[in-house]
C-alpha cells in the first residue's frame, strides 16, 4: 500500500493533489508544529503587482506564545474575510473561461465554517479531490496515529537501535508506515533531503518522490505564466476536465 501524509494547506497548489492522486491513502496530519511561513495559512492567486500574484489567506486566531500545532489554529467566524476573498475572486477570474462554472464551487468552501484551519483545508481538499474524481481515500488525522508525538522518542531509541543515524522525522515516517501496514511512502520532491530511501529500505518501506512536470496554460494576464499558484487558478483557467488532465502530469521515483 502507498501512503502519503502531509500537513493541510489552504488551497494547496496543483502538485499537493498530485501526491494525493499517486497514494491509495492520504492523511492530511495536524499534530506537528504551526509554521507562518508555510503554505498552511496562505496561497497564492493571480494579481496585478509586479510579481503578477498576490496571498490569499483566512483570518486566523491562534493560541498565546511562538509554538503551537496546527490543530490548535482555529479559523475565525468572522465574515469580513470571507466576503474580501470571495469578491476578490470574482474580480480576478471573472473573465477565466470556467469562472461560471468554479465560482459557486469555491463560494460554498470559502463559507464552510469549522473550528480549526486543520479542518476548513481537509473539508476544501476533500471537496476538491473529490469534483475531480481522485479516488484516493483521504482522511484527517488517523486513529492508528492516536497519541504517536507522545510515544515518538521511545519508537526513535528503537529505530536507532538499529541504525544510529535514524532522526525524529525518519523515525515518524517509519511509524507512519508501521500503523498503516504500508510497505510505500510518498512525498513531495521537497522532502527528497529529508529521507533517505537507503535507510528506510533497511526497515521495509520503499521511499518514493512526486515531481511535478512542467504545467503551462492559459493565464488571463498578458505577462508571463505564473506557475505553482493555488487549485484555484488551475479549475478556473482549465476547468474540472481540464484539470483532471493535468492530474496525470508528474514523475514518480
Amino acid at each position: 500500500m502507498k501512503l502519503g501524509v502531509m500537513q493541510p494547506y489552504f488551497f494547496p497548489y496543483i502538485g499537493y493533489f498530485h501526491t494525493i492522486v499517486a497514494v491509495d491513502e492520504f492523511v492530511i496530519y495536524d499534530q506537528l508544529e504551526y509554521s507562518n511561513e508555510s503554505w498552511m495559512g496562505r496561497n497564492r492567486i493571480l494579481g496585478n503587482t509586479k510579481k503578477g500574484w498576490v496571498y490569499i489567506r483566512p483570518r486566523l486566531e491562534k493560541p498565546s506564545g511562538i509554538n503551537y500545532l496546527i490543530e490548535e489554529v482555529n479559523i475565525s467566524e468572522d465574515g469580513l474575510w470571507r466576503k474580501k476573498l470571495i469578491k476578490t475572486l470574482r474580480y480576478t477570474y471573472s473573465k477565466a473561461p470556467y469562472f461560471d462554472e468554479m465560482y459557486t464551487f469555491f463560494k460554498d468552501l470559502i463559507n464552510f465554517k469549522p473550528d480549526t484551519l486543520a479542518e476548513f483545508s481537509f473539508h476544501a481538499i476533500l471537496k476538491i479531490a473529490q469534483l475531480l474524481q481522485i479516488n484516493t481515500k483521504i482522511s484527517l488525522n488517523a486513529p492508528e496515529f492516536e497519541n504517536l508525538e507522545n510515544e515518538l522518542d521511545d519508537y526513535l531509541q528503537s529505530y536507532q537501535a538499529k541504525n544510529p543515524n535514524i532522526n525524529k522525522k525518519q523515525a515518524r515516517v517509519l511509524e507512519f508506515c508501521r500503523r498503516k501496514k504500508a510497505t510505500h511512502f510518498v512525498n513531495t520532491v521537497a522532502g527528497n533531503h529529508l529521507y533517505s530511501k537507503e535507510m528506510m529500505r533497511e526497515f521495509g518501506v520503499h521511499l518514493h518522490f512526486v515531481s511535478s512536470r512542467n504545467i503551462v496554460y492559459p493565464q488571463i494576464v498578458n505577462n508571463d505564466f505564473i506557475p505553482n499558484l493555488s487549485i484555484i487558478d488551475v479549475l478556473m483557467h482549465n476547468g474540472v476536465e481540464g484539470t483532471r488532465e493535468l492530474l496525470s502530469k508528474y514523475d514518480i521515483d
